[in-house]
């Protein structure tokens, strides 16, 4: 069950713009700190598998109506949650990679594929096929990391009908649409951060935490207005 958003936190009363970007503070600038911490560890790669784990359960705390960001604490489940989102994101890109390369060499079915064609030799519906899978990755990778955060679950992500019960609904594609401003407003900001150099280790997990604010109050609303099932825990 999704809390009763009447007034669990100040920062809920705000519009899912506004939230998105006040979301990322409410348990202060400690996980930003931390984020950052992660950031310049990064080439340890566990410290960047935390963070994305971190970045999973912000998504996942605004999906459930949770007053405060996650805590930065247990760093080995943190970094254990960002596996599981690295699974599910490189099924997803595989999935695409390979209706690409079926259209792309439909010989590929019959076990003979035909090896990439020369420039010359790309057909429009091959063209069109390459665009369609970047267009698809464009606009459902949200959606596949929203319904994850939700169910929480990489069988029921990937294995259900919910990413597409999210993806095509009028409630996606308007948040999608409204995510335009929400990513230039993150450049804009970006632009400035990155005039004091250390900055830009704030900005990079800021970044994902707006978005994953934004995309998690996108699927709270939805549940609320009966419009999304509920996520499932």
């Amino acid at each position: 069950m999704l809390r009763d958003p009447g007034d669990p936190h100040e920062v809920w009363r705000a519009g899912r713009f506004e939230f998105a970007f006040r979301y990322p503070y409410s348990r202060g600038w400690r996980p930003l700190l931390w984020s950052a911490v992660m950031v310049v560890l990064g080439f340890l790669v566990l410290p960047l598998l935390a963070l994305t784990g971190y970045i999973y359960r912000v998504c996942r705390n605004a999906v459930y109506c949770e007053e405060r960001m996650p805590s930065t604490q247990g760093f080995l489940g943190l970094a254990w949650d960002g596996v599981r989102v690295l699974v599910v994101v490189t099924v997803y890109h595989l999935l695409l990679f390979i209706a690409a390369a079926v259209v792309l060499d439909p010989g590929l079915l019959q076990g003979e594929p035909r090896g990439p064609p020369a420039p010359a030799e790309v057909t429009e519906k091959q063209a069109a096929a390459v665009t369609a899978a970047f267009a698809v990755w464009l606009y459902g990778f949200a959606g596949v990391v929203t319904v994850f955060a939700a169910t929480g679950s990489v069988v029921r992500t990937l294995l259900s009908l919910r990413v597409p019960g999210f993806v095509f609904t009028a409630t996606y594609l308007k948040a999608w649409l409204l995510q335009i401003p929400v990513v230039l407003l993150l450049y804009v900001v970006g632009l400035v951060m990155a005039l004091t150099v250390v900055g830009v280790f704030i900005w990079i997990p800021l970044f994902y935490m707006v978005l994953a604010s934004y995309w998690g109050r996108t699927y709270f609303d939805g549940v609320n207005a009966g419009k999304l099932p509920p996520p499932e825990i």
